[in-house]
C-alpha cells in the first residue's frame, strides 16, 4: 500500500494534467455537442457531392445555394423524421412551372450493379429571379414505384424549395416544399 502512495505521489503532477485535460475535452465536447453535430449520408443514397457533414443547429435564415439539414413530414416512401440533407434552390416568392416533354427520353442507371431504365416525362422549372433552373422529372424511381410531380405555383412564405445537382435526386421536384420549420440546422460539407 506503501508504495502505491509513493507511487501515486511521485505522480501526482501527471495525473493531476491527465485530469485537466480529460475534464478539458468533456467540456468542449459538451458544449460542441449543444451547437453542431456530424452527418454521414448513406452511401448507396448519395446525391450530392459530399458524404460527411458538419450540422450547426439552430434557426437559419436560407439562402439560396446554402446547404440545410431538414425531417420532412408526408414525403413519399421516406419515413417522416428521416433527416435530409439538400440545397436550397428556391425561396419564397420564386414561381414554379411543369412543361410536359415533347418526346419523353430514356436513361439507363445501375442499381446494385444491375441496368435500369428510367423514363423522364416532364420538366419542374424553377423561375427565381436571377435564373430559370429545369429538372427533368422521371415517372418512376430506381424500384419502379410512380413518383408524384410538385404542383405548379408560386413558392410562399415559410416554404423553400429543395434540390441537389444529381439528376436522380429524389427532392422537391417530386415531394413537394420543405417547411422552415423542418430545418435542424445549416449543413456544412467534410468530404
Amino acid at each position: 500500500m506503501k508504495g502505491l502512495i509513493d507511487l501515486l505521489k511521485s505522480r501526482k503532477r501527471f495525473l493531476f494534467k491527465c485530469l485537466l485535460i480529460t475534464i478539458s475535452f468533456y467540456l468542449l465536447f459538451t458544449l460542441l455537442e449543444r451547437n453542431i453535430y456530424f452527418a454521414i449520408a448513406d452511401k448507396r443514397h448519395l446525391c450530392l457531392p459530399y458524404r460527411y457533414w458538419i450540422i450547426k443547429k439552430g434557426n437559419i435564415t436560407p439562402h439560396r445555394g446554402q446547404y440545410i439539414a431538414f425531417r420532412p413530414h408526408g414525403t413519399p416512401y421516406i419515413p417522416d423524421g428521416t433527416e435530409w440533407i439538400k440545397m436550397v434552390s428556391g425561396l419564397p416568392g420564386d414561381r414554379i412551372e411543369i412543361k410536359e416533354m415533347n418526346e419523353p427520353w430514356t436513361r439507363v442507371v445501375f442499381v446494385d450493379g444491375n441496368p435500369v431504365e428510367l423514363r423522364a416525362v416532364k420538366n419542374v422549372i424553377l423561375h427565381t429571379d436571377r435564373e430559370s433552373i429545369v429538372f427533368p422529372v422521371y415517372e418512376k424511381d430506381t424500384r419502379g414505384r410512380p413518383l408524384p410531380v410538385i404542383k405548379p405555383q408560386v413558392i410562399p412564405e415559410g416554404k423553400l424549395f429543395v434540390s441537389s445537382p444529381h439528376i436522380r435526386s429524389y427532392d422537391s421536384r417530386y415531394w413537394g416544399l420543405v417547411d422552415e420549420s423542418w430545418i435542424t440546422g445549416r449543413a456544412y460539407p467534410l468530404y
